[in-house]
């Protein structure tokens, strides 16, 4: 069991890749540390039946599934990095899962029903409040107990 279960949501950002490096420096050699990256995405809507006037529609939603494909796949190559960079592949896992909340709240929610300790943020110094749309930050601080919050700047 870890010792300190580190939940960092990733965006595919360049600022994400703050998250990442501090998590490799501060935890890379703690053997009991679990780190999960976190993506949630917005849901493809389903198309039932056959009508020939969505056709095009249908060739767009093909394409973004494409997308969260690789996305999805990246995360798996993320995973792999962090391998390299010393962690255990038992230390890492991902959530990749379609958008049912506001991002801070998706947040909040997986924080509390998996029981992290740690939770990485980051963010544009200029823009700390306004970090995904809304304000995760602030959501996070007045709705978690006994987590660790770090805002990588």
């Amino acid at each position: 069991m870890a010792a300190r279960k580190i939940l960092v949501p990733f965006n595919f950002a360049p600022k994400d890749e703050k998250a990442l490096h501090f998590v490799i420096k501060q935890f890379s050699g703690d053997r009991y540390s679990e780190v999960t990256l976190f993506h949630v995405y917005q849901p493809i809507p389903e198309i039932d039946g056959y009508d020939p006037s969505l056709r095009r529609l249908r060739a767009t939603m093909a394409s973004l599934s494409g997308e969260l494909r690789l996305q999805e796949n990246k995360l798996k190559e993320i995973i792999r990095d962090l391998i390299d960079s010393g962690f255990m592949e038992d230390q890492l896992k991902y959530i990749f899962r379609p958008k049912k909340k506001s991002i801070p709240e998706e947040i909040v929610n997986i924080v509390n029903e998996l029981h992290y300790d740690t939770l990485v943020l980051t963010t544009n110094p200029k823009r700390l409040a306004y970090s995904f749309g809304k304000s995760v930050h602030d959501y996070a601080i007045n709705n978690l107990k006994n987590v660790l919050i770090c805002i990588i700047t």
